[in-house]
């Protein structure tokens, strides 16, 4: 028997002739087991901590990444569902955690929503980047109208075009040619030089859609100077000047 597992068996002895052994034996039988990797006597002393000092926030931490190195992504979500329940949570990267936890477990609607409630109760600032991860989580959630309320704040506050972009193919998606168009131009405005040329050929097919034949010309033809948007940009140009444009 070596010292590490002799040292286990005496504080465990202990532990068992004491009543209400002080939280600090369980403490030091944690910190051996964790020493030597013993990830399941780990989470069950931990449960224990928890049931004596539910109040805790550390200890449903500890569990909580107990539970993701042991692969189990779904004890460690109910972990620390449990925390936020019990009214534990007081900073940002708690809520954070569990938006990710439901995020890998592939519930993104409820990642949003945690981000949501966070938000309401004031631990979770509305920055950019908050706003940023929300979006994603309801575009993973196919919650396209959510998806465009958070993009319309992303595509103000940003001084780069790409959310504009971004909000344009939402609308686009959900043919809303006249709010696309405000979308990408938007976008081009700020300077959407790597989507430059796909904006103006979306903003084409738009412009067809509200049958704004002149105004979809021009726009195909800054589509033209792009090799990539080269081909289609030019063939729908050559509908309209046709006037075969049945789209």
């Amino acid at each position: 028997m070596n010292e590490q597992t002799l040292a286990v068996a005496v504080i465990q002895g202990v532990i068992a002739r004491t009543k209400n052994a002080p939280l600090s034996w369980y403490e030091l039988l944690l910190s051996l087991h964790i020493e030597s990797n013993q990830v399941s006597k780990s989470i069950a002393v931990l449960k224990k901590m928890i049931l004596r000092a539910p109040e805790t926030l550390r200890y449903w931490q500890q569990l909580t990444q107990l539970y993701l190195q042991s692969k189990n992504q779904k004890k460690a979500l109910a972990t620390w569902s449990l925390a936020q329940k019990n009214g534990l949570f007081t900073a940002k990267t708690h809520w954070e955690l569990q938006a990710q936890l439901y995020y890998q477990i592939k519930q993104p609607y409820e990642a949003a929503m945690t981000l949501v409630r966070g938000a309401k109760v004031k631990q979770l600032k509305t920055s950019f980047n908050h706003y940023q991860q929300l979006s994603s989580y309801w575009l993973a959630a196919k919650e396209i109208d959510k998806a465009i309320a958070v993009q319309i704040i992303l595509a103000k506050r940003s001084k780069k075009g790409l959310h504009a972009f971004t909000l344009g193919q939402l609308y686009y998606s959900e043919q809303k040619w006249q709010k696309a168009v405000s979308a990408f131009e938007l976008s081009l405005k700020k300077g959407a030089n790597n989507n430059k040329h796909e904006a103006y050929l979306l903003i084409g097919f738009s412009r067809l859609k509200l049958g704004q034949l002149q105004q979809a010309k021009v726009a195909f033809l800054e589509a033209q100077k792009n090799p990539e948007t080269a081909d289609v940009a030019r063939y729908w140009s050559a509908k309209i000047v046709t006037g075969a444009q049945n789209i």
